[in-house]
């Protein structure tokens, strides 16, 4: 997903100061067209149920992110993404 290279890249912390920050300027920065096709995405990602083992090593290694949740799982902060994402779809 190229959503999570490109905004939570390597240097992720030096563009904005939290996750939210970084979702809030996607959001921002893309059409309702984008945003819907990264929730479909997700919601196809977080269907395959994985462990939390197997979503760390996608979202390194295969999606090239560099963002680890400071609270609860990567799971859980997915299922966070996903809201902010589809939240911002209904406004």
């Amino acid at each position: 997903m190229q959503f999570f290279g490109g905004y939570f890249h390597q240097d992720w912390t030096a563009d904005d100061p939290t996750d939210e920050a970084v979702i809030v300027r996607f959001i921002s920065n893309n059409p309702p067209e984008t945003l819907n096709r990264v929730v479909k995405e997700l919601d196809q990602f977080l269907s395959f149920k994985l462990t939390e083992s197997e979503l760390r090593s996608f979202l390194f290694d295969e999606f090239l992110c560099f963002y680890l949740p400071a609270e609860g799982s990567f799971q859980d902060w997915l299922i966070k993404v996903r809201r902010l994402l589809a939240n911002a779809q209904k406004q």
